[in-house]
């Protein structure tokens, strides 16, 4: 039985090892700003509170020397109909 010759890659598929850095800053900077604009938009919407509200807003509360549990405890206007649980 014959052994199949050995397929050998042509030059015109060939890819190159590394990309030039300009066209790697290029993507990267592409990929950070649609990721920015994302998340832009969706912390836009209307209802929604990202997580860091409630340690943001109990920090303002400690820098003015107020105790966060007592001044965030719950049915208050949104986001902070629940009360501070964080530690």
């Amino acid at each position: 039985m014959p052994v199949p010759p050995r397929l050998m890659p042509d030059e015109s598929s060939a890819i190159p090892a590394n990309p030039a850095p300009l066209a790697r800053a290029a993507v990267a900077a592409a990929i950070g700003l649609a990721c920015g604009l994302l998340a832009t938009y969706l912390h836009g919407r209307a209802g929604f509170w990202p997580d860091f509200v409630f340690p943001w807003t109990a920090a303002g509360q400690l820098r003015s020397g107020i105790d966060p549990y007592q001044a965030l405890p719950g049915g208050l206007i949104e986001p902070f109909e629940t009360p501070l649980l964080y530690p």
